[in-house]
């Protein structure tokens, strides 16, 4: 269900069989714990790992974020996650939030899907207003890939957690200082 690398807690196997919600608390916890470095510590979590969730999977998912008291920050976030982020209205509840997320292309010529990583700190204008622009075709494997989602209701979720990424942006980079 769980695994640690490198101070990231990853999310592992499909969400669909999931023990019982007391289970999947209690271990969840435990990782959270083992990774807790204090007050001010966010942990990172990662969901590519995970190849399907069902909506028990979600409910239980909801549940342990909200109970979960350290703010995670979720990196590497697969499609299905995303969409996710844009259907559950508080999804991340008052403290948690996303930094980089898969977003699907498509190839006009080959018709294939692509699964393109974009971070937050890379790929966004973060001036003064904080904006979703719109995305470039890419190149993969000698492919072009076409953005196969509209920019502004892909991240709408974005919008509310503003402060917080910009508040864990700025504290990442006084610690590489």
């Amino acid at each position: 269900m769980f695994t640690i690398e490198n101070d990231i807690l990853y999310f592992v196997g499909d969400l669909t069989e999931i023990p019982p919600a007391e289970t999947f608390n209690a271990e969840f916890k435990k990782s959270i714990e083992s990774l807790d470095k204090g007050e001010d510590h966010i942990i990172t979590t990662s969901f590519e790992r995970v190849g399907h969730i069902n909506s028990v999977g979600v409910r239980k998912l909801i549940k342990a974020l909200r109970d979960c008291e350290r703010a995670l920050n979720f990196i590497n976030s697969p499609v299905w996650l995303v969409d996710q982020f844009n259907m559950i209205n508080g999804f991340f509840g008052d403290k948690h939030f996303a930094t980089s997320f898969y977003c699907p292309y498509y190839s006009e010529s080959s018709g294939d899907e692509h699964f393109h990583l974009v971070s937050i700190a890379t790929d966004f204008d973060l001036g003064s207003s904080f904006t979703v622009q719109s995305f470039s075709d890419i190149e993969h494997e000698k492919v072009v890939y076409s953005p196969d989602f509209e920019s502004s209701s892909y991240f709408a979720f974005l919008l509310p957690l503003e402060q917080r990424i910009r508040s864990y942006i700025e504290s990442q980079s006084k610690r590489k200082k």
